[in-house]
């Protein structure tokens, strides 16, 4: 049967398709561990390289780290997506970032991510907290299409769970190009997920990321600071966007500061 239905969809006279022999199943076994073989080689190679460029052009930085423990400048808070990697992006030596990635970079009040935050900022001695989103981002954009209609597994119900609250911010937000889209697919039956230059998605990872810096600027751990007259550090929260085509990070200017103090901008340093 299911060799007559290959038959008909792919148009062929023919209703009967001979199944795979033993040798094609081998062949197709032998190509896919060809495949795996040869990532695992180019992260093999990549370790390599990085090792050849760290001992060459940083000598002896990760046995002073090992001796003195890190001592990074920025808590980062970005996507799990694999284009959208911080050390990538930045170019940047190990020690830089504090990290958590999730889907969408979502902050919340819970265990994971206010560990990852109190103890950047107040064991690690982090000054810059970063909300990095990234145009392209598949949260946000299955925020915006419509539900799907099928019985939900695991995986998907887990998702779904997870980009809800960016469904609300979609569904209540009054950015001009938000509306816009939103008025514009009003009477769709079904709504696709938006192309990648869509101005109302690209409006929406941007207010989704600004609404992330104000949940770690509303967190506990912040505000506690902020309200410590004797913190030794001043802690800033930034609000970037990455865009994945150009490579290109840019900054929202949706910032925070302790009470009266300057934030600087990444326009203030380019070109330095």
């Amino acid at each position: 049967m299911r060799s007559t239905i290959l038959a008909v969809a792919f148009g062929f006279v023919s209703s009967v398709i001979a199944a795979p022999t033993a040798s094609s199943h081998d062949h197709i076994h032998r190509r896919g561990d060809d495949a795996v073989q040869q990532a695992l080689e180019s992260l093999v190679k990549g370790n390599e390289a990085f090792r050849n460029d760290i001992n060459t052009n940083h000598p002896g930085l990760l046995e002073q780290q090992l001796v003195q423990g890190q001592k990074p400048t920025f808590n980062f808070l970005g996507c799990s997506d694999s284009r959208a990697s911080e050390g990538t992006i930045f170019d940047a030596l190990p020690g830089t970032f504090f990290t958590h990635r999730n889907i969408a970079n979502v902050h919340n009040y819970n265990a994971e991510s206010g560990s990852w935050l109190g103890y950047g900022v107040e064991h690690l001695n982090v000054t810059q907290v970063v909300v990095v989103g990234h145009y392209g981002c598949g949260g946000v954009a299955a925020a915006i299409a419509s539900r799907s209609t099928k019985t939900l597994d695991a995986t998907d119900s887990a998702v779904e769970a997870w980009i809800d609250p960016i469904r609300e911010l979609y569904a209540t937000s009054t950015r001009e190009e938000i509306v816009a889209f939103r008025e514009a697919h009003a009477n769709d039956a079904v709504i696709a997920q938006p192309a990648f230059t869509d101005s109302g998605y690209r409006a929406l990872i941007e207010e989704h990321a600004k609404h992330q810096a104000d949940r770690i600027h509303l967190d506990p751990i912040i505000q506690n600071i902020y309200n410590e007259h004797e913190f030794p550090r001043d802690v800033f929260i930034h609000t970037w966007v990455y865009d994945i085509e150009s490579g290109n990070v840019v900054d929202l200017k949706h910032s925070y500061g302790p009470p009266g103090k300057s934030i600087v901008y990444l326009a203030d340093v380019q070109g330095h």
